[in-house]
């Protein structure tokens, strides 16, 4: 995705990984993902787990892997968090936990807004991580 400006209000403005095919023996693949020259002009989401700008959003089985996020601007942040890169298993929306991600690369990113949340980037446990 390239060329765009978003407003996400209560949402991720952009979210990859948070749903997959948990009957896979593997799990599936996410890869190879662009995300240039794009304007976030609003992110305002009260539930933690769905909090961040650009978030990798890991589960049911998933491995995400070479994402690039490169210049990005962000202006507000009412209530999240610029990034959210996370494997994890969320009850509500996945059967099992996601796998891995690996190869994030944020190059050119800049927010101009007060009052964010702190970052997450986080594995799930020592099988499944988040390697940069």
């Amino acid at each position: 995705m390239q060329n765009s400006i978003l407003w996400a209000d209560v949402a991720h403005p952009i979210n990859v990984g948070g749903h997959g095919d948990p009957d896979s023996p593997t799990g599936e693949v996410i890869e190879n993902l662009i995300f240039r020259n794009i304007d976030i002009l609003e992110h305002d989401e009260d539930a933690p787990p769905y909090q961040g700008c650009m978030a990798i959003d890991c589960g049911d089985k998933n491995h995400v892997r070479n994402i690039l996020f490169e210049n990005i601007r962000v202006e507000s942040i009412q209530e999240g968090r610029l990034f959210y890169v996370k494997v994890r298993f969320n009850e509500k929306y996945d059967k099992v936990p996601g796998n891995s991600i690996d190869g994030i690369t944020f190059r050119n990113i800049t927010y101009t807004g007060i009052g964010e949340n702190p970052s997450v980037i986080e594995g799930l446990d020592k099988e499944r991580t988040v390697k940069t």
